[in-house]
C-alpha cells in the first residue's frame, strides 16, 4: 500500500496544485483553458506517437489488454440501458451517469502508470488507450444522441470521432510502427520533448478545472454512476482477465484504466450535446476524491484475487 501511495501523491499533489491556482485565479482562467487545449490537442498526441511508433516493444500484450477492457465496457453498457429501460430516469441525466461509468482521465492514468510501471508500462498503456478511446467515443455520443437529445444521427456519430486527435495520433503511431516509416531523428526527438510536458500541465490542468459548487440535488444520480466506475466496470474486467488468465500485470494495468475518474472532457460533451452538465460536474468532482482511496484499495486487492483464483 505504501509503495501504491507514493506513486499517487505526487500525482494527486500536481491535482492539488491545480486546485490552488484555481482559488488563486493563476495566471488566469483563459490560460488553463488554452493550456487545456495545448495538452488535448498537441501534447498527448505527441505522446501517443512517440510511444506507439518509435517503442521498441509495446510491452505487455496490448491485443488481450484491449479486448478486455472493451468487452467489459460493452457489458456495463448494456447493464446501463437495461436499467434505464426499467427504472426510466431523466434522459439527460442518464447520458451523463453514462459519461461518468465509462470514460476516463488519460492524464490521472498515464502518470500512474509512468509511476508505478516506467517506460514499458506507459508504452502498454499508450496501446490500451488506442483501441479504448474509439469504442469509449462512440458509445459515448451515441448514448448522448439518444437519451439526450432523442435522436440517432450518423452525423453525430462520424464528425465528433473524426475529429479526436488522440485516435489520429494511434492511427499515425501505429502506421509508423508496423509500416516502419522512417521518421528524421530530429523529429523523435521534439515529439518526446512535447510528450514530456503532457502529463504534468494535463494534471494541473485538471486540478484548475474541478468545479467544487457539488449540487445536493445530483448527489443520488452522482453515485449511481460511481458504483459502475469503482465497482462494475473494474468487477467485470477481473472477471474476464481472470477467466482468460492473463498476467497479474495485465490484470492491474486494464482494471487500473477503467476504474480511473472520469475525464474532465466529459462535462464539455454533456453540454455540447445536451447532457446534464451540473450532474456531469459533481461527477467529476466525487470522483477526483474518490479516486484517491479506490486506487490504492485496487492494487491492495489484486495481488490477493490473482493468487485466490489461480
Amino acid at each position: 500500500m505504501s509503495s501504491t501511495l507514493n506513486a499517487l501523491l505526487p500525482i494527486f499533489s500536481l491535482i492539488g496544485l491545480g486546485v490552488v491556482l484555481q482559488l488563486k485565479q493563476f495566471p488566469s482562467a483563459q490560460f488553463w483553458e488554452n493550456a487545456d487545449k495545448l495538452v488535448f490537442y498537441v501534447l498527448i498526441p505527441a505522446f501517443l506517437v512517440k510511444r506507439l511508433g518509435f517503442s521498441q516493444q509495446l510491452g505487455l500484450d496490448a491485443t488481450r489488454i484491449v479486448i478486455i477492457a472493451i468487452v467489459s465496457i460493452v457489458a456495463v453498457s448494456v447493464l446501463l440501458v437495461l436499467f434505464q429501460i426499467v427504472f426510466k430516469r431523466n434522459g439527460a441525466a442518464f447520458s451523463s451517469v453514462y459519461q461518468g461509468a465509462v470514460r476516463f482521465n488519460a492524464y490521472v492514468g498515464l502518470s500512474i502508470i509512468g509511476a508505478m510501471y516506467g517506460e514499458s508500462g506507459l508504452t502498454s498503456a499508450s496501446a490500451l488507450m488506442g483501441g479504448m478511446i474509439p469504442v469509449i467515443n462512440l458509445l459515448c455520443i451515441g448514448i448522448l444522441n439518444v437519451y439526450a437529445q432523442g435522436q440517432i444521427s450518423f452525423k453525430g456519430f462520424l464528425i465528433p470521432t473524426c475529429k479526436n486527435p488522440l485516435i489520429w495520433a494511434t492511427v499515425v503511431g501505429l502506421c509508423i510502427r508496423y509500416f516502419q516509416i522512417p521518421v528524421y531523428e530530429p523529429i523523435q526527438g521534439a515529439l518526446g520533448l512535447l510528450g514530456q510536458a503532457a502529463l504534468p500541465l494535463g494534471l494541473i490542468s485538471v486540478g484548475f478545472g474541478l468545479c467544487w459548487k457539488i449540487h445536493t440535488s445530483k448527489i443520488t444520480d452522482a453515485l449511481y454512476s460511481c458504483l459502475f466506475k469503482f465497482f462494475v466496470l473494474p468487477l467485470f474486467c477481473i472477471l474476464i482477465g481472470i477467466w482468460w488468465q492473463i498476467t497479474p500485470r495485465e490484470l492491474e494495468l486494464v482494471t487500473l484504466f477503467l476504474c480511473l475518474p472520469t475525464a474532465v472532457s466529459s462535462y464539455i460533451l454533456a453540454r455540447q450535446l445536451g447532457g446534464d452538465a451540473e450532474l456531469m460536474s459533481t461527477i467529476l468532482t466525487i470522483q477526483i476524491a474518490l479516486g484517491f482511496v479506490s486506487i490504492p484499495f485496487l492494487f491492495q486487492i489484486l495481488p490477493w484475487i490473482y493468487e485466490l483464483k489461480f
